[in-house]
Protein backbone atom coordinates (compact mmCIF):
# COMPACT_ATOMS: atom_id res chain seq x y z
CA UNK A 1 0.00 0.00 0.00
CA UNK A 2 1.49 3.53 -0.79
CA UNK A 3 1.00 6.87 0.51
CA UNK A 4 1.06 10.25 -1.09
CA UNK A 5 -0.75 13.73 -0.34
CA UNK A 6 -3.85 12.72 -1.39
CA UNK A 7 -4.75 8.93 -1.02
CA UNK A 8 -3.53 6.30 0.46
CA UNK A 9 -4.37 3.00 -1.88
CA UNK A 10 -8.16 3.84 -3.09
CA UNK A 11 -9.03 5.75 -0.07
CA UNK A 12 -8.79 9.76 -1.00
CA UNK A 13 -8.41 12.70 0.70
CA UNK A 14 -12.16 14.57 0.43
CA UNK A 15 -14.44 11.05 1.00
CA UNK A 16 -17.19 11.67 3.43
CA UNK A 17 -16.93 9.47 6.26
CA UNK A 18 -19.65 7.08 4.84
CA UNK A 19 -17.74 6.66 1.68
CA UNK A 20 -14.74 5.28 2.98
CA UNK A 21 -13.97 1.92 1.06
CA UNK A 22 -12.45 -0.10 3.70
CA UNK A 23 -13.29 -1.26 7.39
CA UNK A 24 -13.60 0.94 10.35
CA UNK A 25 -12.80 0.33 14.09
CA UNK A 26 -15.80 0.75 15.37
CA UNK A 27 -17.08 2.49 18.11
CA UNK A 28 -16.25 5.83 15.97
CA UNK A 29 -16.17 8.55 18.91
CA UNK A 30 -16.56 12.12 17.76
CA UNK A 31 -14.21 14.31 20.39
CA UNK A 32 -12.30 16.62 19.27
CA UNK A 33 -13.10 20.55 17.84
CA UNK A 34 -11.23 22.78 15.87
CA UNK A 35 -12.15 25.55 13.98
CA UNK A 36 -13.86 23.60 11.10
CA UNK A 37 -16.33 21.86 14.14
CA UNK A 38 -16.10 18.24 14.74
CA UNK A 39 -12.31 16.33 14.13
CA UNK A 40 -11.53 13.33 15.31
CA UNK A 41 -9.68 10.20 13.65
CA UNK A 42 -10.58 6.63 12.76
CA UNK A 43 -8.08 4.10 12.00
CA UNK A 44 -8.81 0.75 9.20
CA UNK A 45 -9.84 -2.59 11.50
CA UNK A 46 -7.54 -4.32 9.88
CA UNK A 47 -4.07 -4.15 7.73
CA UNK A 48 -1.47 -1.56 7.74
CA UNK A 49 -1.70 0.40 10.37
CA UNK A 50 -2.14 4.18 9.90
CA UNK A 51 -4.75 7.09 11.23
CA UNK A 52 -7.60 8.84 9.19
CA UNK A 53 -8.54 12.48 10.50
CA UNK A 54 -11.76 13.07 9.96
CA UNK A 55 -13.35 17.54 10.04
CA UNK A 56 -17.04 17.48 9.37
CA UNK A 57 -17.06 13.82 8.64
CA UNK A 58 -14.64 14.66 5.80
CA UNK A 59 -11.34 12.78 5.09
CA UNK A 60 -9.06 15.77 5.37
CA UNK A 61 -5.60 13.82 6.86
CA UNK A 62 -3.78 10.46 6.98
CA UNK A 63 -1.07 9.83 9.54
CA UNK A 64 1.28 7.04 9.22
CA UNK A 65 3.27 5.73 12.28
CA UNK A 66 4.39 2.40 11.84
CA UNK A 67 6.42 0.28 8.99
CA UNK A 68 4.32 -0.78 6.40
CA UNK A 69 3.31 2.26 3.91
CA UNK A 70 5.27 4.04 2.14
CA UNK A 71 5.63 7.04 -0.06
CA UNK A 72 4.86 6.18 -4.38
CA UNK A 73 8.47 7.00 -3.90
CA UNK A 74 9.50 4.05 -2.17
CA UNK A 75 10.15 6.45 1.43
CA UNK A 76 8.39 4.96 5.02
CA UNK A 77 8.49 4.89 8.11
CA UNK A 78 11.82 4.15 9.65
CA UNK A 79 13.50 5.09 6.81
CA UNK A 80 16.68 7.64 6.76
CA UNK A 81 16.78 11.10 6.71
CA UNK A 82 18.94 11.05 4.15
CA UNK A 83 16.81 9.24 1.76
CA UNK A 84 13.44 11.66 2.23
CA UNK A 85 16.25 14.65 1.02
CA UNK A 86 17.77 12.52 -2.34
CA UNK A 87 14.22 11.23 -3.12
CA UNK A 88 12.76 15.10 -2.57
CA UNK A 89 15.37 17.11 -3.44
CA UNK A 90 14.77 20.41 -3.27
CA UNK A 91 10.83 20.54 -3.07
CA UNK A 92 11.84 19.01 0.38
CA UNK A 93 11.26 21.85 2.71
CA UNK A 94 12.97 21.42 5.85
CA UNK A 95 11.39 23.17 8.68
CA UNK A 96 12.07 22.64 12.62
CA UNK A 97 9.56 20.35 14.92
CA UNK A 98 7.14 22.45 16.86
CA UNK A 99 8.41 20.51 20.07
CA UNK A 100 11.97 19.49 19.65
CA UNK A 101 14.13 22.23 16.58
CA UNK A 102 16.57 18.85 16.73
CA UNK A 103 14.53 16.72 15.03
CA UNK A 104 13.69 18.45 11.64
CA UNK A 105 10.52 17.86 9.70
CA UNK A 106 10.28 18.09 5.62
CA UNK A 107 7.23 19.45 3.68
CA UNK A 108 6.55 18.63 0.62
CA UNK A 109 3.54 21.00 -1.33
CA UNK A 110 1.29 20.12 -4.10
CA UNK A 111 2.34 21.94 -7.21
CA UNK A 112 -1.28 23.90 -6.67
CA UNK A 113 -0.78 24.14 -2.82
CA UNK A 114 -3.78 22.26 -1.70
CA UNK A 115 -2.05 19.14 -0.50
CA UNK A 116 0.97 18.58 1.53
CA UNK A 117 3.54 15.54 2.43
CA UNK A 118 5.60 15.58 5.57
CA UNK A 119 7.73 13.92 7.15
CA UNK A 120 8.23 14.29 10.72
CA UNK A 121 12.06 12.70 12.22
CA UNK A 122 13.67 11.26 15.01
CA UNK A 123 16.99 9.87 15.88
CA UNK A 124 17.68 10.62 12.24
CA UNK A 125 14.64 8.47 10.49
CA UNK A 126 11.55 9.11 9.64
CA UNK A 127 9.26 8.81 12.58
CA UNK A 128 5.81 9.82 10.51
CA UNK A 129 4.26 10.44 7.04
CA UNK A 130 1.57 12.79 7.31
CA UNK A 131 -0.79 13.23 4.22
CA UNK A 132 -3.58 15.72 2.95
CA UNK A 133 -5.13 18.88 2.51
CA UNK A 134 -2.12 21.46 3.60
CA UNK A 135 -4.20 23.23 6.38
CA UNK A 136 -4.73 19.79 8.10
CA UNK A 137 -1.19 18.67 7.59
CA UNK A 138 0.01 22.02 9.66
CA UNK A 139 -2.06 20.87 12.65
CA UNK A 140 0.86 20.09 15.24
CA UNK A 141 -1.17 17.75 17.40
CA UNK A 142 -4.20 16.09 15.72
CA UNK A 143 -6.68 17.95 15.42
CA UNK A 144 -5.13 21.11 16.63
Amino acid sequence: MTVDSSSIGSVKIGMHLTKIPIRLEEPIQRTAFNDTGSCYYVNPSSGPRFYMMIEGDVLTRFDVTEPGIETKEGVAVGDPIKKVKDTYGQAAIETPNFYDEAQPEFTINSKDGQYSLRFSTSDGKVAAIIAGRSKSVRYVEGCL
